[in-house]
């Protein structure tokens, strides 16, 4: 079982998402914006985060991950984006973002259940700074 962040605007998607997380034995933590994922993350240690882009409040999805992925807490969680931005450009500014990964709105059942194995499957980065080394100097 994971513990999953779910870090969505949208009180329908964000449910839909918890109940699809439950249906497969995961346990979901909802939040509605970047500053409530941060304390979230400061409070509790995620498998994984889903996280909005266009999050209302003054801390996008965008701004949140730079900040998670600064925090040497919280850096070795895999945050993956949600986003409707279809734009031209945005599968290469996603790349050369914090994200391990993204899903472009509408997805499915199917599609989320095989973006949570990908990720969930996947070592994770080692956090840095001393937090690490703490961790590495019992062993």
């Amino acid at each position: 079982m994971a513990l999953v962040l779910v870090v969505d605007s949208d009180r329908d998607s964000a449910a839909w998402t918890q109940t699809v997380l439950q249906q497969i034995g995961h346990q979901a933590f909802l939040v509605a914006d970047g500053g409530e994922a941060l304390d979230a993350m400061a409070a509790c240690r995620f498998d994984l985060v889903l996280m909005e882009l266009e999050l209302r409040g003054p801390l996008d999805g965008w701004s949140a991950s730079e900040t998670i992925a600064a925090n040497p807490v919280m850096a070795g969680v895999p945050v993956l984006a949600l986003t409707d931005d279809c734009a031209p450009g945005i599968e290469f500014r996603l790349r050369e973002s914090p994200f391990a990964g993204w899903m472009f709105r509408p997805f499915g059942t199917a599609a989320l259940i095989n973006c949570l194995r990908d990720h969930l499957r996947r070592p994770r980065r080692r956090p840095t700074g001393r937090i690490a080394v703490a961790a590495s100097a019992g062993g």
